[in-house]
Parts: C-alpha cells; sequence; structure tokens
C-alpha cells in the first residue's frame, strides 16, 4: 500500500519529511479505528454521545466526510514552521506540568519535615476527624 486509506497521503509525502508511512497507517490512520469508532458510537446511542462523537455521527450518517482528516495529519506538518509550533507548543505544556509537580512536591516535603519535628500538624484534617466524630455520635 502507497496512500493511507483515510488521509489519502503517499509515501513519498512522508519519506521527504523523513516520517516512516507504515507507523503512520498502523497507528495513526488505521482504517479499523474509524470503522471500529464508528461501531462504538452506534452502540452508545444518539442520546449518550459527546460533542465530537455526535459531530462524526452526524457526518457519518449524512454520508459526510468532513469528520476524517482527508489530506491531513497530525504526524506530517504541512510545513517546519507548523512542526515546530507543536513542538514548543508540546514543550510548554510539558514544563507546566513539570513546574507544577516540583511545587507538590515541595509542599509535600514540607509538610512531612514539619510533621516529624512535631509542630503541632496532625497529618489528619480537623474538619474530617470533627466529622468522623459526629458520624460516631449520632
Amino acid at each position: 500500500m502507497n496512500n493511507c486509506f483515510v488521509c489519502g497521503r503517499n509515501r513519498s509525502d512522508f519519506s521527504k519529511k523523513s516520517k516512516n508511512f507504515d507507523d503512520h497507517i498502523e497507528k495513526e490512520h488505521d482504517p479499523w479505528y474509524y470503522l471500529y469508532f464508528l461501531y462504538y458510537m452506534k452502540q452508545k446511542g444518539l442520546d449518550e454521545l459527546n460533542g465530537l462523537e455526535y459531530y462524526a455521527w452526524s457526518n457519518y450518517v449524512d454520508k459526510s466526510t468532513a469528520f476524517l482528516p482527508i489530506s491531513g495529519t497530525m504526524y506530517l506538518p504541512e510545513n517546519e514552521a507548523e512542526e515546530l509550533d507543536n513542538l514548543e507548543k508540546t514543550i510548554e505544556a510539558i514544563d507546566k506540568r513539570v513546574t507544577s509537580v516540583s511545587q507538590s512536591v515541595a509542599k509535600i516535603e514540607e509538610l512531612i519535615e514539619r510533621i516529624s519535628k512535631g509542630d503541632g500538624i496532625s497529618p489528619v484534617h480537623p474538619q474530617k476527624s470533627e466529622k468522623k466524630l459526629k458520624i460516631v455520635k449520632n
């Protein structure tokens, strides 16, 4: 197979960008995934679909391919500027997560240190323990 069944891109498009075409058709645009998705939506029922699912199902029922990534793939950006922009966004998102995790770890370490020193901090939240007592008393 030299053309992607889903997006229509060919093997040479991927070769030009040093991307693996076989990975693309096996992992990103495997036609079976789209068939499973349609089956999943049918089994779920119209009333249970979320916004994206409803959009895809409506297009499918109307025999429209608007929900399919024809001529498009995130795996193969149109130009290097787009590829760099996507990479920068990914790095920024990872950086935010790392910062958040680092702050959480610092807070936890501080609490552990204070508890181990016996600074009057109880590991049990006072409001929660009062609620437990009220439940036991009733």
